[in-house]
């Protein structure tokens, strides 16, 4: 069977025939992550085209070139990702299929189940990552869609006279259709959060298809309709307002987690693990250990800065469960590059500092291994984050007393108090100062900051996404995953890792975002045992079985990295430039004497603004690299 991880794109033009030269030159935007091949198809009206890209992971011939038409001729599918069920729904819907098939493949297996099924009432059906572009001939129109958690990319740009797709932006861009017109919203709601939420772009008229949704564009009439197939809230409704718990009640945490880990390891390429010392990636690893066939490869990256190094217990880990363990030490001295290398991959501003290391151990573990397993998805689904414990205890707290609180705290900056951790206190004062816990949530998520980084009224993700008895049901730390699940898990970590991943050929895949664990989870949380849905409890208890608690039990670090210390060091004469370039820039509209007066200060170590001023620079370096300064 084939498994293919690729890039996909297309035009819809309304104006004047498709070109095949612009379709080439967003395929070859999109080569990085799809070097194994490449395919273009035009329609024979040369008002729509496809293209796509190949990374071969299973079935490394040619069976399943795409673009790929079904055997009628009258549909025809751009596809990026893998259908870990498709093997089991084939042979469920065998008597169905109209047309013998020609290959084992995934690709084979959609086209021709399209044919039989709505659009929408297949996508419910599939258990995998995927963006997926499909044009019926018969009836004219172009299906969008994308797997439930975004782990695979897919935007679009629409004016009314060319409608473009493809997996990133920069292939976007190549099309003599799309126009570089920056969205000053986007640009300040960047600085707010670090990321960009899914609701803007970086460039007006280009939206993303979120996780779960369907986009629909009528050839005939220029109509797009949206609708989706899978929301994790009207999940979560089903779930509370049935008998049942979840769709596979009878399954434990435990043996979703291990079927998930199996479907992922199937490979005719090389299999690693990313590894940290952390609940996640240990969990996974030592499954994949446990099922896997060959001794599988573990990738760790550590610091010299002792204070942000897991090296040494990931070494332990992976001597418990027998991996092949590969470790790299980044040294600080010659950071500069990957910094500027892992800005510039991104086609928006992107400000997780995480992001360098994730690039540094993708290019890393490429060198061995095609495939990497991660434990992306953890934390949300089993509230991991700390800040979910912070919001839920100041929530807690009457509002007219944090209201006093917040007085206290802004009066610390007068008397001199602690003046190295007053950035902390200043987003605590404006945390206390909201009533609501979406507002207050919002302020945990925000980059915390004094001086006002802008000179608009900040952009707010929006948060009300739960009815009051939902809400009381799950909880507010169930709230508060929902919230990351709608938002930071496919707008943050997981662009962060398919972008650092595809940079360099490799392919990751994340065992943790599997439907029935998230209805198994979220059911946890209105049930007698919630507490084991908290803080991990249930996975370290199962990671018990294969490392000691003495590795288990430890302080939550995060993949993050001394950025503090680097602006400081390292890297003070790039953020010198930075400073420098911003100011004297009209593109950027920030508060620009209050940033200088926050660069300073950090400089001075009189005040740590180092999340504030990393996403100015970033945000600087991304415009400079892309000759929009």
């Amino acid at each position: 069977m084939d498994i293919i991880v690729c890039g996909i794109a297309g035009i819809a033009s309304f104006s004047e025939a498709v070109n095949a030269s612009e379709l080439e030159f967003m395929r070859d935007a999109l080569s990085h992550r799809g070097p194994d091949g490449n395919g273009l198809w035009i329609d024979d009206s040369q008002q729509i085209g496809l293209v796509h890209t190949r990374l071969s992971i299973i079935d490394l011939s040619q069976n399943a070139s795409q673009p790929m038409l079904s055997p009628d001729q009258s549909l025809a599918i751009s596809y990026n990702g893998e259908i870990y069920n498709y093997l089991d729904l084939k042979d469920q819907y065998l008597q169905k299929f109209q047309y013998p098939f020609k290959s084992n493949g995934d690709t084979e297996f959609l086209i021709q189940a399209f044919s039989i099924f709505h659009f929408k009432d297949l996508l419910s059906k599939l258990d995998g990552m995927f963006a997926i572009a499909l044009l019926n001939r018969k009836t004219n129109k172009l299906y969008l869609a994308r797997d439930r958690f975004g782990e695979k990319p897919l935007y679009y740009f629409w004016d009314n006279k060319n409608f473009i797709f493809a997996s990133e932006i920069s292939a976007l861009s190549k099309a003599r259709g799309f126009k570089k017109v920056l969205c000053p919203e986007a640009m300040e709601s960047f600085l707010k959060y670090g990321y960009m939420p899914s609701d803007l772009n970086i460039f007006e008229n280009t939206f993303q298809v979120k996780p779960g949704e369907v986009v629909e564009l009528d050839l005939n009439d220029r109509q797009i309709t949206k609708d989706r197939y899978w929301d994790p809230l009207s999940e979560i409704q089903t779930s509370l307002s049935a008998e049942k718990q979840t769709l596979d009640s009878s399954k434990s945490i435990e043996t979703i987690l291990e079927e998930s880990v199996k479907s992922r390891l199937i490979s005719d390429v090389p299999i690693g693990c990313f590894l940290s010392s952390g609940t996640d990636s240990s969990l996974i690893a030592s499954l994949a250990s446990k099922f896997s066939e060959k001794k599988i490869d573990t990738f760790t990256i550590g610091f010299k800065e002792k204070e942000w190094d897991e090296s040494k217990n990931a070494r332990k880990i992976s001597a418990h469960i027998g991996s092949n363990h590969n470790e790299l030490i980044i040294d600080s001295k010659n950071i500069l590059d990957s910094v500027v290398e892992t800005i510039n991959l991104y086609d928006q501003p992107f400000g997780d500092s995480s992001s360098i290391p994730t690039n540094i151990l993708s290019g890393f573990a490429s060198k061995k291994v095609k495939v990497a397993l991660s434990g992306d998805g953890g934390d949300e689904l089993f509230s991991g984050y700390a800040r979910y414990g912070l919001t839920k205890m100041i929530s807690d707290i009457p509002f007219p007393i944090r209201v006093l609180a917040s007085k206290t705290i802004n009066s610390f900056s007068s008397l001199g108090i602690n003046k190295l951790n007053l950035d902390k206190l200043y987003k605590l004062s404006k945390i206390l100062n909201e009533k609501e816990l979406e507002s207050i949530y919002d302020e945990v998520l925000a980059n915390p900051t004094k001086i006002n980084p802008t000179n608009h009224v900040s952009h707010r993700i929006n948060l009300k996404l739960t009815p009051l008895d939902i809400q009381k049901k799950l909880g507010s730390r169930g709230y508060m995953q929902l919230v990351d699940i709608y938002n930071y898990l496919p707008n943050d970590i997981l662009v962060k890792v398919d972008r650092s991943s595809m940079n360099h050929s490799l392919e990751t895949r994340a065992p943790f975002l599997n439907p029935a664990l998230f209805n198994k989870c979220f059911a946890g949380l209105q049930d007698k045992n919630k507490k084991d849905f908290k803080n991990k409890a249930v996975l370290k208890k199962i990671l018990e079985q294969y490392i000691p608690k003495e590795l288990i039990y430890t302080s939550k670090k995060g993949f993050s990295i001394p950025i503090v210390h680097w602006l400081r060091g390292p890297l003070k004469e790039w953020g010198e430039e930075m400073v420098d370039k911003s100011q004297n820039s009209d593109l950027i509209e920030i508060n620009k004497p209050g940033f200088a007066i926050m660069w300073q200060e950090h400089i001075d170590n009189k005040r740590n603004w180092h999340h504030q001023l990393w996403s100015l620079f970033v945000l600087t370096q991304w415009l400079d690299s892309k000759t929009l300064l």
